[in-house]
């Protein structure tokens, strides 16, 4: 009867030591998961940086050739008029 309680013990030991492996390695899983979420936010917030200055200079360029257009049809038509 002492080894079967002498086993349920050593079982009970073993039970706390998983436990605790367990319990660490899940801090250690949820520090790594909030690490990621982090660089995650921060790489959204870059593309979106990058984004926004895309189409800024999209647009820039744009209205840059609508001028040019402009320009050049006034001179065709001061052309045909001269």
């Amino acid at each position: 009867m002492l080894r079967w309680a002498e086993q349920v013990d050593l079982l009970g030991m073993e039970s706390e030591a998983l436990s605790a492996k367990v319990s660490a390695e899940f801090r250690s899983l949820h520090e790594a998961v909030a690490a990621v979420r982090s660089d995650v936010n921060r790489l959204q917030s870059r593309i979106e940086a990058e984004r926004t200055r895309t189409v800024e200079s999209y647009e820039a360029v744009m209205a840059m050739v609508q001028e040019l257009q402009e320009e050049m049809r006034e001179m065709r038509e001061s052309k045909g008029k001269g």
